[in-house]
């Protein structure tokens, strides 16, 4: 039996999340996708490994990062409210740096 190309065994898989937090050419480098041990590639839309591979454009949008940043601090806020927790209210922790489409050369 064989299985496609993108299902990895944990290993695999944990690999690139390692590989992220030790690679120097990530340094000072934030809001990037990263796949197989490598910066993620702009995904095609129209590919057929659209929904398995590379980085969509919509994750590299700033405005929707915000948007999203907002949204969450709103939503635990109010959750927090309910049980009777204060929340400070702090922005996100880095800019984000998207001099490339998610990529680096």
């Amino acid at each position: 039996m064989r299985t496609a190309s993108f299902v990895k065994w944990p290993e695999q898989g944990a690999s690139t999340t390692v590989w992220a937090a030790t690679a120097t050419v990530l340094d000072g480098k934030a809001g990037v996708y990263c796949e197989d041990c490598d910066v993620a590639a702009a995904a095609d839309p129209d590919g057929p490994t659209a929904r398995f591979a590379g980085v969509n454009a919509h994750a590299c949008d700033d405005n929707s990062a915000e948007r999203l940043w907002a949204l969450s601090q709103d939503l635990l806020a109010r959750a927090h409210q309910a049980q009777g927790h204060q929340m400070k209210s702090e922005g996100p922790p880095t800019a984000l740096d998207h001099s490339a489409p998610c990529a680096y050369p």
